[in-house]
């Protein structure tokens, strides 16, 4: 997370594939978070949205 709070239920979009969705967990090293902060390296899961439709360089912001 660069800046911002990610938590589940945020709308996120995907550019520049213009990809929007809702966030449905936030994790890091396998444990479940409610929310996370700036400085946080973290994984999350969204909604409806294929791996292989999201390419490197991909990069999610607030929707």
């Amino acid at each position: 997370v660069e800046t911002g709070i990610l938590k589940p239920g945020t709308f996120v979009t995907f550019s520049p594939a213009n990809i929007t969705s809702d966030v449905m967990s936030v994790e890091m090293l396998l444990v479940s978070l409610t929310d996370a902060v700036p400085g946080d390296i973290v994984g999350f899961i969204v909604k409806n949205v294929s791996v292989k439709e999201l390419l490197r360089g991909f990069f999610c912001g607030d929707s």
